[in-house]
């Protein structure tokens, strides 16, 4: 097969995002014009001056802009699942055929369970460290004028479900194993979590995305399947809209106290559950011919 070229090998890697960051501009034009028309039809335009016609306008898009986000957000990743899932089955047949696809025992039940609570856990520590740190106190401003006025439901349904998924497509499934191609898998992990932290806004929350990034590049690596860090990356999403809002944790702000001694619980289980992973997963690389017989060796055991 033909050299790949060092331009060749950079474009294929960012394609799935430059997709993705095409989608997320197309979907900002599309919900953006929607809610600029209903602006227009909220505003009083009788109104005797241009000028509080122009305030009351601007405070209507100051009370949206969290929701414009939302719904920008959730179309995008909608969008962008099914060309990843492409990209998926292209990287695959590509493998084919240059003969570096490589098949691996799939992980046991326990796999996913201890990098779930590991997800959770980096979650929930995370979060309570910024809130014990100050560093979120300039984001308060923002939250006082906007407010999400989706339902809790909605809001585990899009952000806690629909685009991690599309994250972890992009970053691990699609992104991370064409790296893996050119790079060890520590720099690999690496620049995919540092691309993972670029998308999100302000230094604190690009350091604790990168921070998990690096987790779910971890679980990926560690045993080969999709399906994990994507289950990771929603509990993570979930633990986190959990905890800003609705009151279930809120027994853990009550006192100072309280909120360091469960971010303390959260670090220690960041840690049992790394050690656990190491000790308790293993994936073994297997060929195709060795797991078809392997499948064919378990139907006649079953029969």
């Amino acid at each position: 097969m033909k050299q790949e070229s060092f331009f060749s090998k950079v474009w294929r890697v960012f394609t799935p995002l430059a997709a993705y960051y095409v989608l997320q501009i197309i979907a900002t034009i599309g919900v953006c014009t929607v809610f600029a028309m209903k602006f227009v039809g909220q505003a009083d335009l009788t109104s005797a001056s241009l000028d509080s016609i122009y305030q009351s306008m601007m405070r209507s898009v100051l009370n949206s802009i969290l929701d414009i986000s939302f719904w920008c957000t959730v179309f995008s990743a909608a969008a962008v699942i099914p060309i990843l899932l492409l990209f998926r089955k292209k990287d695959q047949r590509r493998a084919d055929q240059m003969g570096r696809r490589t098949y691996y025992t799939r992980p046991g039940p326990e796999a996913y369970l201890i990098f779930l609570a590991l997800a959770c856990a980096a979650s929930l520590a995370g979060n309570n460290m910024m809130m014990l740190s100050g560093l979120l106190r300039g984001m308060e401003s923002l939250t006082d004028v906007a407010v999400l006025s989706q339902s809790v439901v909605m809001i585990l349904f899009g952000m806690g479900i629909l685009s991690p998924v599309a994250e972890e497509m992009i970053f691990r499934v699609v992104m991370y194993d064409r790296v893996r191609e050119y790079m060890r898998p520590l720099y690999a992990g690496i620049l995919t979590s540092l691309l993972y932290a670029s998308l999100h806004a302000g230094p604190v929350q690009m350091v604790y995305a990168f921070l998990m990034g690096s987790l779910f590049s971890y679980a990926y690596e560690k045993t080969h399947c999709w399906a994990v860090p994507v289950l990771m990356h929603v509990g993570a999403n979930m633990m986190e809209i959990l905890l800003t809002e609705t009151d279930l944790f809120r027994f853990m702000f009550a006192s100072r106290i309280q909120l360091i001694g469960t971010t303390l619980i959260g670090c220690v289980a960041v840690v049992v559950m790394v050690y656990l992973s190491e000790l308790k997963i293993k994936t073994l690389e297997i060929s195709e011919t060795a797991a078809v017989v392997s499948a064919d060796s378990q139907e006649q055991e079953e029969a």
